[in-house]
């Protein structure tokens, strides 16, 4: 059985390459929505929860 191929094969990247690729297209789009966020990272009450300050002890004698 002979099979003829008209043109020329293509150049496709490999896998690790490619998957390099959408990393640092996730990252640089993750990135981006970080920075368009609000950067206070206060937390944020509930309606039922209350925001608690840290008790700080002074160290024993």
């Amino acid at each position: 059985m002979h099979t003829q191929r008209f043109g020329r094969k293509l150049k496709l990247p490999s896998t690790i390459a490619i998957k390099h690729g959408l990393m640092t297209m996730m990252l640089r789009d993750q990135l981006a929505a970080e920075a368009a966020a609000p950067s206070a990272q206060a937390p944020v009450a509930g309606a039922n929860e209350s925001v608690v300050a840290p008790v700080v002890v002074p160290p024993a004698r």
